[in-house]
């Protein structure tokens, strides 16, 4: 991945709790089908294991991109921290399953990645006079439609482990639709940016 000359922070630490049985494959699994559907290149940043007497503590950080254009890439940061983790027998549905028990805590942050000083027809004033309209006057439409993609790229990475959390069936945060998801990026994006 190359090096961005602006790093705009999108959205910043939405954070998803879990505390109770689960399956790290079916988590792994979720994220994956969303980062595919929206065709994100999947790219594992950091992963740190260690084992203590309350259970095993994995982190695990994903950094999926998507390239819109030269200039313009798309980030997800997904900060995975599985603490206190034990092998456990679930029973559900009459059968007996193999899951793990423990607290899941997923922080999710969206970046807008740009480089526009390299491009052929920005030179140094245009490249200044871009930045300045786009920081306090108004986006461009095109601007809008990326961060809007953004925006939903990240409502349904969200919405994908909400649900996998609620077919758990423990849960301590209430499951919101990817629409209610995508409205609250929306609201919180327009607060920011007010």
């Amino acid at each position: 991945m190359k090096t961005y000359h602006e790093k705009n922070l999108v959205i910043n630490n939405r954070e998803l709790r879990y505390n109770g049985p689960f399956r790290t494959e079916d988590l792994f699994r979720a994220i994956n089908k969303v980062l595919e559907e929206k065709q994100y290149s999947k790219r594992e940043k950091k992963t740190e294991e260690s084992v203590q007497p309350e259970g095993k503590n994995t982190f695990i950080e994903l950094r999926p991109w998507k390239e819109k254009t030269p200039e313009v890439t798309l980030m997800l940061k997904i900060k995975m921290h599985l603490q206190n983790l034990r092998e456990a027998i679930i029973e559900k549905e009459g059968r007996k399953q193999k899951m793990q028990q423990g607290d899941v805590l997923v922080a999710l942050d969206a970046w807008l990645l740009t480089d526009y000083e390299h491009h052929w027809r920005m030179h140094p004033v245009t490249y200044f006079l871009r930045a300045m309209v786009n920081k306090f006057l108004y986006k461009s439409r095109e601007d809008r439609q990326i961060m809007a993609e953004l925006q939903s790229d990240a409502g349904a990475v969200t919405a994908a482990v909400q649900s996998l959390f609620k077919s758990y069936g423990v849960q301590k945060q209430k499951p919101l639709k990817e629409e209610a998801v995508r409205k609250a990026v929306a609201e919180q994006f327009q607060r920011e940016n007010a």
